[in-house]
């Protein structure tokens, strides 16, 4: 394993290249980012960069990697709750009525990681990272599969309207991280905004 030289300041080269860099990508995009930029604002040449990551996308995936993997793991604890709680005999009413709360927990996840969020919503295009949304869709079907099988036979929803609805939930969702809405305020309109899409569910599978 490499030594982390220090810097001037006391910082580990490596944590000042990935501060460097996300600057960089946050205020240019993935694909507008320049590795001699990064290395210019670090301190350091870009062969020293090179010597810690492959490429402008290792970078970029090792800045975002430890938020998503928190975010997958906190689908699945989500998602799974949903399905302990899953009784088809109460049309998932009781589902319903927990997951919604426990659905603010992903609002929190945002903003607790606000920047590094903010990089995958709207800095990721053209990294490896960029059809990240369409993992963290697939998951949430995956973790839903006994629901929205009830769903798909109570309320004559396809597979693939789901997925729209889905979808179009996870990127409302993104949209207040977008628009650097201030937490207070979108805690309480994704609560709202919960209340809506649950309320829809709820009108299907009556």
């Amino acid at each position: 394993m490499k030594e982390k030289l220090e810097t001037k300041d006391g910082s580990s080269t490596i944590n000042n290249i990935l501060n460097c860099a996300k600057a960089e990508f946050l205020e240019k995009g993935f694909k507008d980012a320049s590795l001699r930029n990064i290395a210019k604002q670090a301190g350091v040449t870009t062969g020293a960069i090179y010597g810690y990551f492959k490429d402008k996308d290792d970078i970029f995936v090792t800045l975002v990697k430890d938020v998503v993997h928190g975010l997958y793991n906190l689908i699945e604890e989500i998602e799974r709750k949903q399905n302990d709680i899953y009784d088809k005999n109460t049309k998932l009413k009781n589902e319903m009525i927990d997951a919604k709360e426990e659905h603010i927990k992903y609002i929190n996840y945002l903003y607790d990681n606000f920047d590094v969020c903010k990089l995958l919503i709207m800095c990721s295009s053209g990294s490896s990272m960029e059809n990240y949304m369409d993992v963290l869709i697939e998951k949430v079907l995956k973790e839903n599969k006994e629901p929205i099988q009830f769903v798909k036979e109570t309320s004559g929803l396809d597979e693939f309207t789901i997925h729209v609805i889905v979808e179009c939930y996870m990127n409302a969702a993104t949209e207040f991280i977008k628009h650097d809405i201030p937490y207070e305020i979108a805690i309480k309109q994704f609560e709202k905004m919960n209340s809506f899409f649950f309320a829809g569910w709820n009108e299907l599978i009556k």
